[in-house]
C-alpha cells in the first residue's frame, strides 16, 4: 500500500457511493445555489461541475468496489490516474488546493488495512477515535475530487460502517463490536459511542448525565462516559467512587484517561485505574458486582433497543409524559422501565434529594420501603450507597451467584405488567435468526389485586429457563406462580 493511502483506525476511510455524495452536497454560498427563472432551473457553476463529474466518479467508484480482490494500492492508483488526486504542478511546489482529505475518504484504502494489520493479528474490535478532526479545511479535496463540505454530515457514520464491514468480512457470523468517538445520525446501526474526552470534576460527572440522556433520545442506545474524567486532575477517592456508581448503570462502562507527565522519566501513576485507591476497593468491588447482577436485565434491554428503538437509559419524562415536573428532571434517569437511578454528584454528600414521578409507587431498592410518586424525597447516600428506586410492577432479572433471580415488586393494588427476558450465545449473528431459533425469549407477566399476586411465564422461543423468585420483605399477600 502506498504511503498516501496508509491510515490508522483513528482516521478510518469512508465508503461513499457517488449518489450519496452528490445528494448531500451542501450549497451555502450565493454562487453555489440553484435559482428559478420562469419555471426553469438554472444550475450554478459549482452544480454544473458536479453534474459533469458525476459519470467519471461513478466509473471510479465501480472500479474500486466491483472486484473483491482489488487491493487498496491498485484502487488508489486507479483513482489517482483518473484524476482523483490533486497533482503538483511542478516539483517541490504545493498543490493548488489542500488534498489532505483524499486518504481519509478513500473507500477501499482502509478495510484492507484494518484486516491485515489488526483483525488478522488477533484483534477482535476496532475503536474509531479522533475521527471528528480528520478534515478541518472546508476546501479539502476528497478522493473523488469533490469538496469535503457536502460529505461531512455522513462522514463519521461511513467511517464506523467501514470498521463494521471489515469485521464482518473477517468473520461473517461473528457479531461486530466497535466504538466511535464522533457519531452522526445512522452511526448507531454499527457501533456505540460516548460523550467524548471529558474533564475530571464534579461538574462533569453531573452534566454527563443529561448529555447521555440527550444521546439516548437521539437514537443512540449504546452510550457512556469516560469514568473518572479523561483529562484534568486525578479524581479524588470520593469522586472516583461516585463516578463508578453512576457508570455501572450505563450501557458503556469504561474507566479511561490520559494524563501524561511532563517529565517522561517520572511515573506517578496518574492514569485512572480501578485499583488506584486501596481504601476504595471494597466499594468499587460492590459496584462492579452489582452491575454484573444486572447483566441479564441490561442484555434484555439491549435486545429491546435493537427491535423497538427504545433506549436503555431514559429521562423520567420518557415514561411519565403527563407529569409536568418530569420535564425538568435532568439529573435522574431510568434504566429501562423499572430502575430509577439518582446518582450522587456533589462532594461530601450523605443524602440525595430526588423527585419520584407521579402515577405510580416506588420501592427503595435497599430497604423495600414504599413511597408515593409525585413528591420530592431525601434518602441516605453515604459513599457505600447509591440511591436506587424500583417502579411498582417491576419484574427485575437479578443474577445471584449460581442462578437468575426475578425480583418482583408488586402493585400495591390492581395492576398488570410484563417483561421479556432475552438471552443468546453473545457472539454470533445467526443466534437471533428467527428461522434458526438459537436464542431464548421468555415473557413474565405479573397481575395483582389487593388480595393476591399471580405470575405467569411464557416461552416465546428457546428453552424453558427456571428462575427463583424474591418479593419485598413487607409483602404479605398470597402469590401463585405458573411457569412454562
Amino acid at each position: 500500500m502506498s504511503k498516501s493511502t496508509t491510515t490508522t483506525t483513528s482516521t478510518a476511510s469512508i465508503l461513499i457511493p457517488p449518489d450519496e455524495c452528490f445528494q448531500l452536497v451542501k450549497n451555502t454560498a450565493s454562487d453555489t445555489t440553484a435559482t428559478k427563472n420562469k419555471n426553469k432551473v438554472v444550475l450554478t457553476p459549482t452544480m454544473r461541475k458536479v453534474v459533469a463529474q458525476r459519470k467519471l466518479i461513478q466509473k471510479q467508484y465501480q472500479l474500486a468496489t466491483t472486484s473483491s480482490s482489488t487491493t487498496a494500492a491498485s484502487a488508489t492508483e486507479a483513482f489517482n490516474s483518473s484524476g482523483g488526486r490533486q497533482k503538483k504542478n511542478e516539483k517541490n511546489k504545493k498543490p493548488k488546493r489542500n488534498g489532505f482529505g483524499q486518504a481519509a475518504t478513500n473507500p477501499v484504502a482502509e478495510i484492507p488495512t484494518i484486516i491485515t494489520k489488526l483483525l488478522a493479528n488477533g484483534i477482535d474490535c476496532t475503536w474509531n477515535d479522533n475521527n471528528e478532526f480528520n478534515i478541518k479545511n472546508s476546501h479539502a479535496i476528497c478522493f473523488n475530487g469533490q469538496s469535503i463540505e457536502g460529505i461531512k454530515p455522513i462522514q463519521t457514520m461511513l467511517m464506523v460502517k467501514t470498521s463494521y464491514d471489515a469485521q464482518i468480512k473477517v468473520n461473517c457470523n461473528c457479531r461486530p463490536w466497535l466504538l466511535t468517538r464522533a457519531a452522526c445520525v445512522g452511526s448507531q446501526r454499527y457501533g456505540g459511542t460516548w460523550t467524548g474526552d471529558n474533564r475530571c470534576s464534579w461538574h462533569t460527572l453531573k452534566y454527563n448525565i443529561p448529555m447521555g440522556l440527550n444521546l439516548s433520545l437521539s437514537g443512540f442506545p449504546l452510550i457512556g462516559h469516560d469514568i473518572g474524567g479523561f483529562a484534568g486532575e486525578k479524581p479524588s477517592l470520593e469522586l472516583f467512587v461516585r463516578w463508578i456508581q453512576n457508570g455501572i448503570f450505563h450501557p458503556r462502562f469504561c474507566v479511561h484517561s490520559w494524563r501524561p507527565n511532563q517529565d517522561e522519566n517520572i511515573d506517578d501513576n496518574n492514569e485512572n485505574a480501578l485499583w488506584m485507591y486501596e481504601d476504595a476497593l471494597p466499594l468499587i468491588h460492590d459496584a462492579l458486582r452489582f452491575r454484573k447482577r444486572l447483566q441479564t436485565y441490561l442484555y434484555s434491554l439491549s435486545h429491546e433497543a435493537n427491535i423497538t428503538g427504545h433506549p436503555l437509559i431514559r429521562p423520567t419524562v420518557y415514561h411519565f409524559q403527563s407529569d409536568i415536573k418530569c420535564r425538568n428532571q435532568s439529573f435522574e434517569f431510568l434504566l429501562g422501565p423499572w430502575l430509577l437511578v439518582a446518582s450522587v454528584y456533589e462532594e461530601n454528600a450523605s443524602t440525595r434529594t430526588l423527585y419520584l414521578p407521579s402515577g405510580t409507587k416506588w420501592y427503595n431498592f435497599w430497604t423495600d420501603e414504599i413511597y408515593d410518586g409525585g413528591q420530592m424525597v431525601t434518602v441516605t447516600a453515604t459513599l457505600d450507597i447509591f440511591p436506587l428506586f424500583v417502579r411498582e410492577g417491576a419484574l427485575l432479572p437479578f443474577h445471584m451467584d449460581e442462578h437468575l433471580e426475578i425480583r418482583v415488586y408488586p402493585f400495591e393494588e390492581n395492576g398488570t405488567s410484563e417483561f421479556n427476558i432475552y438471552d443468546d450465545d453473545g457472539e454470533t449473528i445467526d443466534c437471533y435468526n428467527e428461522l434458526e431459533g438459537k436464542f431464548d425469549l421468555q415473557t413474565i407477566r405479573l397481575t395483582c389485586n389487593k388480595k393476591q399476586i399471580h405470575i405467569e411465564t411464557f416461552i416465546i422461543e428457546g428453552k424453558d429457563n427456571k428462575f427463583t423468585w424474591r418479593f419485598p420483605t413487607n409483602e404479605k399477600r398470597v402469590y401463585q406462580i405458573n411457569e412454562g
